[in-house]
């Protein structure tokens, strides 16, 4: 799947190659892809609730349907959000064993590094979405009369 133009908000295609996860290949772990469609839908949902619950609330109320692409802030959002869903279902399945003397705990590592890229994604997105409602925000309250 590729994006050939931006039609002005989020699409699935835009976060499958954000994630360059457009192709089962690209997943040599799994060989499929990491998320299907839908779950990206309710990513992109998770995305809208998210930004739309920061303060102030009311302010530039998103839908996950139209979610603005002239920036990433929607983009790591919903990444948060695949990230996260993935992180639930990896500690549900995290089990750690012994053999041969030698102990293995590959899904710990995961978990690992999925929360890493998880806390980075939504750390990008929080700040730029207080940005970026405090300036429409201000913008409202300097308005001309």
């Amino acid at each position: 799947m590729t994006t050939t133009y931006d039609p002005g908000y989020v699409t699935v295609d835009m976060i499958r190659q954000w994630m360059m996860d457009n192709d089962p290949s690209d997943n040599s772990i799994d060989c499929d892809l990491a998320f299907t469609d839908e779950q990206i839908i309710n990513a992109m949902q998770g995305a809208a609730r998210s930004y739309n619950s920061l303060t102030p609330v009311g302010v530039d109320i998103v839908n996950a349907n139209a979610m603005p692409s002239d920036t990433n802030l929607f983009i790591n959002f919903t990444v948060a959000s695949l990230l996260n869903s993935s992180l639930q279902k990896l500690s549900r399945n995290d089990m750690q064993w012994m053999t041969g003397g030698v102990t293995v705990d590959v899904v710990a590592k995961r978990i690992a590094h999925y929360r890493l890229l998880r806390d980075e994604a939504r750390q990008m997105a929080r700040e730029e979405a207080v940005a970026r409602k405090s300036e429409i925000n201000r913008q409202a309250a300097w308005a001309s009369i």
